[in-house]
Formats: structure tokens, C-alpha cells, sequence
């Protein structure tokens, strides 16, 4: 089986430059912690299944605590380390 993951998937900028090399014989899987975008509405984009996992990627187990900005809430950050 084949994977390809995203990890900050955001409006699927990156998936869009390997679309073409994915078919149905890849399991996509998209982390996107960040609810104030509309994953589903840019998932749909897509001819295959993607399956979003509603969490960030991080170098070690635990929890962080990440903030939108007020300009834009579609921008997040780490709020502190």
C-alpha cells in the first residue's frame, strides 16, 4: 500500500503538485488541526479519498496549545513552546 501524508494539509496547496501522481491505490491522509478552514470544502477538490485527522504533527508526543490571529482565522500558531 502506498501512503501519501500531509501534514499541515491547510487548503491542500501540497497535494495539488502530487494529484496527478495519486490514484486509488494510495491511501491519502491529511492532518489539519485547524478547524476555521474549510478542509472538506478543499478535500473535495480531489478525485480520491482523504481522510483528515483533526490534529497537528508534532516532533513529540504530548499537547500544545496553538492560537488563531486575529487578522486571519485561518492562520495558526504554536502558542508557546
Amino acid at each position: 500500500m502506498k501512503y501519501f501524508i500531509d501534514c499541515g494539509f491547510y487548503a491542500g496547496k501540497a497535494l495539488e503538485y502530487y494529484a496527478p501522481f495519486i490514484d486509488d491505490t494510495w491511501t491519502v491522509i491529511a492532518f489539519e488541526p485547524n478547524q476555521a478552514i474549510d478542509v472538506e470544502k478543499a478535500m473535495s477538490r480531489f478525485p480520491f479519498k482523504i481522510e483528515w485527522v483533526k490534529k497537528a504533527v508534532w516532533i513529540k508526543d504530548g499537547e500544545l496549545d496553538y492560537v488563531t490571529t486575529n487578522i486571519r482565522q485561518d492562520a495558526a500558531h504554536i502558542a508557546e513552546l
